[in-house]
């Protein structure tokens, strides 16, 4: 795998994944587009090794060749995928790795995975150069290579949330049994916080002690509400001049979680931000309160 001049040499195993830019892809490749780009997939059949490739959005390259989506395409010892700035060279395939007619389509998708870890690229993983593996070997290997410490997992976050655009720090605790992501950061707005979950997702499967992401974040509604009213039901109204009352979805993905005197909570997912505001005419909020308790009566 090569990414802006950097190298590293990785080891495949058995399986079919999905490699992309979204977070529930199988590798994931930081900064892509959120979704699955391709499939890769390798097998072996009667001792010699086999590859294909079948793309599942448009742009990504076998050589110069644009692939077609939805198309398999067995690829050839050499062969070079390309896909934004990430260039993937296969190396350990036999001579002939074109699927012969025997091979049915259940056998191709039995086929085996080549550890596309771009990611790895991206997070400053060991990018030196290396020896290039043969497939007949990289089994062996990949089961005697040492496990990530905390250590490295955490400096790989730095540098791949660096290279996201973000200023976060990645440390371990002093009792080495978490790493802490964004302790003390600014908050961070929605972009950001899908950018970082992109890069836990990847990163975390292969650290040895938890991942803990530290972040807060931001919503964007400072000065958006224009009115409250606390009885008989919470309520504020919004600059958009609508009504909400605790639990509507406000401003596309945030819920609104807990309205206080002078304060609104709001809530993404686990994520929650607190909103202060101060109405600009004092008495507002008990006339809006007030006439609600009129209708009701």
């Amino acid at each position: 795998m090569t990414r802006a001049g950097r190298t590293s040499v990785l080891a495949p195993s058995t399986g079919i994944h999905s490699v992309g830019g979204s977070a529930d892809c199988d590798l994931v490749i930081v900064g892509l587009e959120p979704e699955p780009a391709f499939r890769l997939e390798i097998w072996k059949d009667d001792g010699r090794a086999h590859a294909a490739i079948e793309a599942t959005r448009h742009g990504v390259k076998l050589g110069t060749r644009d692939l077609p989506q939805g198309e398999r395409i067995p690829l050839s010892n050499g062969a070079t995928i390309r896909i934004a700035d990430v260039e993937c060279l296969v190396e350990g395939l036999s001579q002939d790795s074109r699927p012969t007619a025997r091979l049915s389509r259940r056998r191709l998708a039995a086929a085996g995975l080549l550890a596309l870890a771009a990611l790895l690229l991206t997070a400053g993983f060991n990018l030196e150069d290396a020896p290039k593996p043969t497939l007949g070997t990289t089994f062996s290997r990949a089961a005697a290579d040492p496990r990530p410490t905390a250590s490295s997992i955490a400096a790989e976050l730095r540098e791949a949330t660096r290279r996201a655009g973000l200023d976060l720090s990645a440390e371990v605790t002093p009792d080495g049994t978490e790493i802490l992501v964004g302790e003390n950061a600014s908050p961070l707005d929605l972009a950001s916080q899908r950018r970082l979950v992109s890069i836990l997702a990847s990163v975390a499967r292969r650290s040895p002690v938890p991942v803990v992401d530290r972040t807060n974040l931001a919503s964007g509604l400072d000065g958006f509400v224009a009115a409250a009213g606390y009885a008989p039901v919470k309520f504020i109204v919004g600059r958009d001049g609508r009504r909400y009352r605790e639990g509507d979805a406000i401003s596309g993905e945030w819920r609104i979680q807990e309205i206080r005197p002078g304060q609104l909570v709001v809530a993404y997912g686990d994520k929650t931000d607190t909103v202060s505001f101060e109405l600009a005419e004092p008495d507002l909020r008990l006339n809006l309160a007030d006439s609600r308790d009129r209708r009701g009566m």
